[in-house]
């Protein structure tokens, strides 16, 4: 693959680049008018392409079979399940069956080891914030939507959250709670259609199973503490820049639009500044793409759907980005 002619750039520039917004609080009217339209709005999206008509349910079904997972373009969630806390802990509003009907294939599942030694099981946390969720929860929101939506796939990265036990300690009680033939647990990077249907196992623990998180067979930009908008922002074009001009490389690229800089911007706030210009970056290439565009790798957002205006247009220009592997 030649260098590609028209690369992912900024078309916003923010002129106050530091704190930008470090005055503004959750209960500020313009914050709360960023999110009026937060929460479940319905079960899918659809958009019509150039040459297909986009389904949010089902996107990964117009894909072909023998694309490497590691050269797709994946929209997904950062801390996927962090919904309760207050501004400085809560990264999302959608729980995890909207986020997979909205789009999301990528689940950042963060899970603390519970309960006594015969009897252990996972709740989800974000730090020490207790989510109202177990990984059982979890679980069984992905069964049903996979089980509804057979050609899809879900990327998990499975993390210890907020416990201590040993590696060995948290992998046995994932095995003897948890495991079954719904995830992928090889530790190569698979082809679509032999995952369709099936949960991906991206382990974060030690001998976890499945594609060993930040391994050898990943790529990953996660700089999540943000004092400078430019530069998160730059650092999200650069790793998207070196995604899809690859050659001979299908590891899994993972590019996190997320971030937070306690205590001035919020998740919340942070997410807000950079999902437009991402977006206008990413549509600015696709609107003359070169012949030799490579993929975006997965791109985990927080308030993933939950501004309701441009954040669609992302979520849907990186889906869109598939469309040289339409099956």
């Amino acid at each position: 693959m030649s260098t590609i002619h028209h690369p992912i750039r900024r078309t916003h520039t923010f002129q106050n680049t530091v704190r930008k917004h470090q005055h503004l609080g959750l209960e500020d009217p313009r914050i709360q008018a960023m999110i009026r339209d937060s929460g479940v709005r319905g079960s899918r999206l659809v958009h019509s392409g150039p040459d297909v008509e986009w389904d949010t349910t089902n996107w990964l079904g117009s894909l072909r079979d023998d694309v490497s997972a590691g050269l797709l373009s994946v929209p997904g969630s950062h801390e996927s399940c962090a919904r309760y806390g207050g501004a400085w802990v809560a990264c999302q509003t959608l729980d995890i069956a909207s986020q997979l009907n909205y789009g999301a294939r990528f689940l950042d599942i963060r899970c603390r080891v519970v309960g006594p030694d015969d009897d252990r099981s996972f709740a989800i946390h974000h730090g020490a914030f207790y989510q109202h969720l177990m990984f059982g929860d979890v679980l069984r929101q992905c069964a049903e939507f996979l089980e509804d939506n057979p050609s899809e796939t879900i990327f998990m990265r499975v993390k210890q959250e907020y416990s201590d036990v040993s590696d060995a300690a948290f992998k046995k009680v994932f095995d003897d709670r948890y495991l079954s033939d719904l995830f992928y647990t090889d530790s190569w990077v698979p082809d679509l259609g032999d995952v369709r249907g099936r949960i991906v196992l991206f382990g974060n623990v030690a001998g976890l199973g499945g594609i060993a998180y930040g391994g050898s067979n990943f790529v990953i930009q996660d700089d999540y503490t943000v004092t400078n908008i430019d530069d998160k922002i730059d650092e999200i074009c650069d790793q998207a820049n070196k995604s899809i001009t690859r050659t001979d490389d299908d590891r899994v690229y993972i590019n996190y639009v997320s971030g937070t800089d306690a205590p001035w911007l919020s998740p919340q706030e942070i997410a807000y500044a950079l999902q437009g210009p991402v977006q206008s970056a990413l549509e600015a290439t696709l609107v003359d793409p070169p012949d030799d565009l490579g993929p975006l790798g997965i791109m985990p957002l927080d308030y993933f759907q939950s501004f309701g205006w441009w954040d669609v247009d992302l979520v849907f220009d990186i889906i869109m980005w598939n469309t040289s592997i339409l099956a």
